[in-house]
């Protein structure tokens, strides 16, 4: 069986692709499992539209870590893999630490995450 799991860092740019300039960015990190979901989508025509990135999925993962600099985030990263190895239950982090770059400001993801709508969301109402 595998765990599926990892530590990732979102770096997300924090001026849109328009601006002028060099580009900041921030960065969130987080503990997860079955990260591949920030690609999957319901159909061909979302994944089109929104070039591979899934604006739900990315705010869903990362929408409530904390938004910290580029050291802050490798600094945090490297505590919680300390943690997780250190747990006598489930010492597993299969894919480690990896960064994610994304295209977009995550402000973006969070103003688009509502056209993704899925199967199931229908059936729950």
């Amino acid at each position: 069986m595998s765990a599926d799991n990892g530590i990732y860092i979102g770096e997300f740019p924090i001026q849109d692709e328009q601006s002028q300039g060099s580009t900041a960015y921030e960065y969130r990190v987080i503990h997860a499992q079955a990260i591949d979901n920030l690609y999957f989508f319901p159909n061909e025509e979302l994944e089109k539209k929104f070039k591979g990135e899934n604006p739900r999925s990315i705010v869903e993962y990362f929408g409530e870590a904390e938004v910290l600099t580029e050291k802050q985030a490798h600094d945090k990263a490297f505590e919680m893999e300390a943690e997780i190895l250190n747990d006598d239950f489930c010492p597993i982090l299969e894919y480690g630490i990896c960064t994610l770059r994304f295209k977009k400001m995550f402000a973006w993801y969070k103003n688009h995450a509502h056209e993704i709508v899925y199967k199931w969301d229908k059936e729950n109402k």
